[in-house]
């Protein structure tokens, strides 16, 4: 059957049903985003200045704290590993030599108390010499 021979309403309903199914896919491509205050449905004062610089030296703090976790992992002492903290999300970026590492550091990261979600940005190749 042509589509030309379809009568209007199957037309609509044929073009109708495209469009949401490329909705979806490209809806569902989207990697998960972290929770905010604003997602979860909570709300929170304001901070003021004094205690945004709190918390920023909060995230001084975090970061230092997975990095330790890092560093007393026997497997992943030797890699470099840069550590970002903002708000709970720590971000790690660095090379690493395999797959395993790369997610063994995900996962030691997770662990860490404060930290809600881990940006894992490390890449997994031979190291530059």
């Amino acid at each position: 059957m042509r589509f030309a021979t379809l009568h209007f309403p199957h037309q609509i309903a044929l073009v109708l049903f495209l469009v949401l199914l490329l909705a979806v896919a490209f809806g569902c491509s989207k990697p998960p985003q972290p929770k905010t205050e604003a997602s979860t449905g909570t709300s929170l004062p304001q901070q003021s200045a004094p205690d945004k610089a709190k918390s920023g030296t909060g995230d001084a703090a975090l970061a230092e704290k997975v990095k330790t976790a890092l560093a007393s992992d026997a497997d992943l002492r030797a890699a470099k590993i840069d550590v970002d903290a903002n708000s709970g999300v720590v971000t790690l970026k660095g090379r690493v030599d395999s797959d395993d590492a790369k997610k063994r550091l995900q996962e030691v990261a997770q662990r860490v108390q404060g930290v809600t979600w881990v940006q894992n940005q490390v890449s997994v190749g031979p190291k530059a010499s």
